[in-house]
């Protein structure tokens, strides 16, 4: 057992210089990768304030069309709602008012038949013949 210890000692001699420099090489391509990306994040932070510069510009741009058809959507429906009371008030006139309204259509309608009849009677009387 104490030649088995002793072997594995003088391995770890050897091998534990090996893995901490391996450790150490792969700790400085971490920090190297670390260092280019805080490098170029100044050039990737301007790309994306262009990019944000022109969608506010875009934005700005649909503000007018869009306050635009928020008038007409308010003139529509203030439009909309005067229909409806019209036409509530138009139907509440005419239900208070209906024997009235049914007697006038009775009327202009008998008077209209007795002016047909007249014109007919009148057609009758006159004569087309050749006079001489």
């Amino acid at each position: 057992m104490d030649a088995l210890l002793e072997s594995l000692h003088n391995v770890s001699l050897v091998l534990l210089p090996i893995v901490g420099v391996v450790c150490l090489i792969l700790v400085a391509m971490i920090l190297y990768r670390i260092y280019v990306i805080t490098k170029k994040l100044p050039v990737t932070l301007e790309k994306v304030d262009g990019v944000i510069d022109s969608t506010q510009k875009s934005v700005d741009q649909l503000e007018a069309p869009l306050n635009t058809l928020k008038n007409v959507s308010g003139t529509v429906d203030m439009v909309n709602n005067s229909a409806i009371g019209i036409a509530s008030k138009a139907v509440s006139m005419s239900m208070k008012h209906s024997d009235a309204i049914v007697s006038w259509f009775k009327d202009f309608g008998d008077k209209r038949r007795n002016n047909k009849e007249e014109a007919g009677n009148q057609e009758k009387e006159e004569d087309f013949g050749i006079y001489e």
